[in-house]
């Protein structure tokens, strides 16, 4: 995971296009590949990405909800997007003047959180 947690670290840069490339290598890194994804985990890359969605610039929020939906395929990770309280800024994406793919990218990340009935219950942040 040496590799993943640089990349998670560059999520925090003080340079957006260093953010931008961050969050879509993560993104292509975990499409599809499971131990890229308990990488990304083990280096807080839920909680990195979530950052983004909510204060990140329109492309690395897309991107950002792109690697979510992504990782939101395994239900380990599941856990993790609640705890970050991630579901509010995720649904902000989708119900505000956002790009029709990142709607689309936000929606599956929530559809992949919420479709085992046990985690329905922890879809209320409060």
């Amino acid at each position: 995971a040496g590799a993943m947690t640089v990349l998670v670290s560059a999520l925090f840069s003080s340079s957006q296009r260093v953010r931008e490339y961050a969050v879509g290598t993560i993104w292509n890194a975990v499409l599809g590949h499971d131990g890229n994804i308990i990488g990304m985990q083990k280096a807080n890359g839920v909680s990195a990405l979530v950052h983004i969605v909510k204060g990140g610039s329109t492309l690395a929020q897309q991107w950002a909800a792109a690697a979510l939906a992504a990782v939101c395929a395994i239900d380990a990770v599941h856990a993790d997007v609640f705890m970050c309280r991630g579901v509010t800024p995720l649904v902000s994406l989708v119900s505000r003047d956002s790009p029709s793919r990142t709607c689309e990218f936000a929606l599956s990340a929530l559809s992949g959180c919420v479709r085992n009935e046990q985690n329905l219950r922890l879809f209320e942040e409060g």
